[in-house]
């Protein structure tokens, strides 16, 4: 696919202003921001403010590549992938950075965005960077993208994996909409009938910006199962979880454990 032609570098400094800077109607909002997020230069902010809209309108995605945190996390209707490196992200570029997220976050220069502990929230939270240190130096840094409602919601395939110490989980959305979850006890080989099989018919979004999640939950008498996206949970997770298990009986919670 041909890449969409975008301003020249000369033509986004001269529109962004001086340094590369945006411009926003709420001249106080990065000092507000660098108290939210905890940052001691809000210059690290304009910064990055700066460069984030020049690198959203350039038509060179290794901008996009230097703003980023690996692996990157995009939310899209069907759950949640991660890009793992800079070139996987240079090569995706236009389907991480749609237009339509572009023209979101440009056109929201005469708005403020949303800044929180968790970082700043560009276009009511599509997209979020968070502060990284190295030694004194802070930086921002690109590390989750929500994508706009997209046809892929009712796209057919695997939308979670989830494994634990004890078991091996999969949920998938079928041609019909509904979703099948899947589970085998880790000691048995995945070649044999899966030790639950269920169907339900949706799956529920919990958790606003930064910390929207998806869930998805299965029904077998009084046991329910469920498998749901890490959002921000109140117990930091550890290294490589992807999210959490639960099984709950008459609706109180009988067990849990990390995904990974």
């Amino acid at each position: 696919m041909d890449r969409v032609r975008r301003p020249a570098l000369a033509v986004l400094l001269a529109c962004l202003g001086p340094a590369g800077v945006g411009t926003t109607a709420h001249a106080q909002w990065p000092t507000q921001c660098a108290e939210a997020t905890g940052v001691a230069d809000e210059q690290a902010i304009l910064a990055f403010d700066g460069e984030l809209r020049l690198a959203l309108a350039a038509d060179d995605p290794t901008y996009l590549t230097l703003l980023s945190r690996y692996p990157l996390r995009v939310n899209e209707a069907g759950g949640a992938i991660y890009v793992a490196d800079a070139a996987t992200l240079h090569s995706q570029a236009d389907a991480v950075f749609p237009d339509v997220l572009r023209s979101q976050v440009l056109g929201a220069a005469a708005m403020d965005p949303v800044c929180s502990s968790s970082g700043i929230g560009y276009a009511n939270g599509r997209l979020w960077a968070g502060v990284r240190r190295h030694g004194d130096t802070e930086r921002f840094e690109i590390y989750s993208v929500n994508l706009p409602a997209a046809s892929v919601e009712n796209d057919e395939g695997v939308t979670f994996v989830c494994r634990t110490d004890e078991l091996r989980s999969v949920v998938h959305r079928r041609a019909d909409g509904t979703f099948r979850f899947r589970s085998w006890n880790a000691s048995r080989p995945i070649g044999e009938a899966p030790d639950l099989d269920l169907i339900s018919e949706r799956s529920d979004t919990q958790g606003t910006g930064v910390c929207a999640h998806r869930i998805y939950s299965f029904e077998d008498g009084p046991a329910t199962y469920s498998v749901s996206e890490i959002g921000c949970p109140a117990t930091s997770p550890p290294d490589h979880a992807v999210g959490i298990f639960s099984i709950g009986i008459d609706g109180v919670e009988t067990m849990s454990a990390w995904c990974h």
